[in-house]
């Protein structure tokens, strides 16, 4: 049995906007961090694209900020697209983790904490992540 055909593969991304811990940082080094996490990623994006292009609909891509938004949503999709029934105690521990992240604003957090012009910066160095993510650079 050719074990590609029952292997299903998944892909969490998460916006270089809220890869940072932005308490007293100077804007250089948030900048440059965001930018480094944003090129050490376009390689895994490319790498899961070529394996979306070599095993079309076999891979499904979740972004973290959609998870926590609406944490029984993203699960149903996943365990869907496995064609598994979602545990419960498994929905009751996504709800639990998505209300703590939603609580702490953290897929959001960084709206609040960086000034526009890192924001400007970022999206502007971090414009390939985005475009393979296939996003706005401004999205929330």
């Amino acid at each position: 049995m050719n074990t590609m055909n029952t292997t299903v593969l998944t892909w969490t991304s998460r916006s270089s906007h809220g890869r940072h811990n932005h308490t007293q940082q100077s804007e250089s080094l948030v900048v440059s961090e965001a930018s480094l996490y944003c090129h050490h990623v376009i390689a895994d994006i490319r790498s899961r694209l070529a394996l979306e292009r070599e095993f079309p609909g076999r891979i499904l891509a979740v972004r973290y900020e959609d998870v926590v938004a609406n944490a029984e949503h993203g699960f149903h999709d996943i365990y869907e697209f496995i064609d598994e029934p979602m545990p419960s105690s498994t929905f009751n521990v996504t709800q639990r983790m998505a209300m703590r992240g939603q609580a702490k604003h953290l897929s959001t957090k960084w709206q609040k904490s960086l000034k526009q012009t890192e924001i400007v910066t970022i999206a502007r160095q971090c414009a390939e992540f985005f475009r393979l993510l296939n996003i706005s650079s401004t999205e929330t």
